[in-house]
């Protein structure tokens, strides 16, 4: 598991993390192994997807406060987290929006 932002050489891509939960000094994100553009438009089963610890003060420093649940915009490739943008409130949102249709079903 990868556990602090690296510098590296090697592809990079700007891509989502989902907040899974908070564990003490530690947020455990849910990264997804694709470029951004492309997340919308596949469904969350279809992406390819790693569990990450990092810690919660590199993503506050970024992000501000963050809870379980949250989007946070990040730069990495296959291996390790180059960096922390900051939230998307935007595609939490839509995210939601996703999951109240599929229980209305």
């Amino acid at each position: 598991m990868w556990n602090r932002v690296k510098r590296k050489g090697g592809d990079t891509m700007t891509s989502y993390a989902s907040v899974d939960r908070i564990e003490g000094e530690f947020a455990v994100l849910e990264v997804e192994l694709i470029p951004m553009e492309q997340s919308q438009r596949i469904s969350a089963s279809e992406k390819e997807t790693k569990m990450i610890n990092i810690e919660m003060q590199i993503v506050e420093s970024a992000c501000g406060t963050i809870r379980e649940g949250d989007v946070i915009l990040i730069e990495c490739n296959d291996k390790e987290v180059i960096k922390v943008y900051c939230k998307d409130e935007k595609e939490k949102e839509r995210r939601e929006e996703v999951i109240r249709k599929l229980l209305e079903k």
